[in-house]
Parts: structure tokens; C-alpha cells; sequence
């Protein structure tokens, strides 16, 4: 009868979540068990994820093969990130609502382009340099005839 069921309508075999192949006897004593994936572990994969870890990465910190990671956490490889980023930006903007002004400046500065006076210039300039001007012959120069000009080159601003 379930030959006929498509496989993604099937009912699970029964076996302890969290349980890697191989880890465990099977309900009638034959063959491994399947892995069923648990909650804590969906949530790891989908951090690790979010962190930039390989699928490798991934299956050797999980401690499964890298086919059954494919396999059971498919959502979460392939969406990690951005449901990891999406939580953390939905807390900051939470704060800010609420009043935290640390929030709400960081949301500003992030997320609504705001910046500090002077910001993105260097305090030093990028290039300095002396040119002394001598009225004197060769060189030799009286105190009063020598001129001094400092240019300080700073870099472009973007537009």
C-alpha cells in the first residue's frame, strides 16, 4: 500500500530523534535505524550556516555523514543565514522601538546610512610634505627670505 504513497507523504519510521545512523539497533533488529533530525539540532545547522561553515564543516561538528546532512537539513543549509540574520536584526529593531538608545543609534548608523561628523576622513592627512622657497644665490638664504609652505594631501571623497 505505501509503494504507491509518494515518499515525502510517508510516515516516518520510528526511531529516537537526534539519533545518528548507525548509533542505535533498529526497532526489529535489523539494519540502522533512520535519523530523525530534533529541533536543537535543526537550530545548530542553521547557525553554523549563518557563522559560514561548510556543508563539510557542518557534518563533521554535527558528527553525520554529509549525505544524511543534505538529506535531513536541507531548509536549513540552504536558508540558514538569512533566518539567522532576520532573528537578529528583528531583536535590534525590537530594542530601538522600545527605547534602547544604543539600538537605535546603531539602526541608524547600519541601516539608515546616518554618520558622525567627519566620518570616513582620516584625522592625519594621507600625504604631507615642506617646500622652502630661498630668495638667496645658491642656496644660502637670510633669515627673513626663506618660505615655508606645508601641503597636506588628503585623499578624495567618494561621492
Amino acid at each position: 500500500m505505501l509503494a504507491n504513497v509518494p515518499q515525502a507523504h510517508r510516515p516516518p519510521r520510528q526511531a529516537k530523534p537526534g539519533t545518528a545512523p548507525g548509533s542505535g539497533g533498529s526497532i526489529n533488529g535489523k539494519g540502522q535505524p533512520p535519523f530523525i533530525a530534533t529541533a536543537e539540532q535543526r537550530a545548530r545547522v542553521r547557525r553554523l550556516v549563518a557563522c559560514g561553515f561548510t556543508n563539510d564543516s557542518i557534518s563533521v561538528i554535527i558528527e553525520i555523514p554529509l549525505a544524511t546532512l543534505e538529506r535531513h537539513f536541507k531548509h536549513e543549509l540552504t536558508h540558514g543565514k538569512l533566518l539567522t540574520d532576520s532573528r537578529i536584526l528583528e531583536g535590534i529593531a525590537l530594542q530601538a522601538l522600545e527605547g534602547d538608545k544604543t539600538m537605535s543609534i546603531f539602526w541608524a548608523r547600519a541601516r539608515a546610512g546616518w554618520k558622525h561628523a567627519g566620518e570616513g576622513q582620516e584625522s592625519a592627512a594621507a600625504a604631507a610634505f615642506t617646500i622652502n622657497i630661498t630668495n638667496g644665490a645658491n642656496g644660502d638664504a637670510l633669515p627673513d627670505d626663506t618660505h615655508t609652505i606645508t601641503i597636506e594631501a588628503r585623499p578624495e571623497e567618494e561621492p
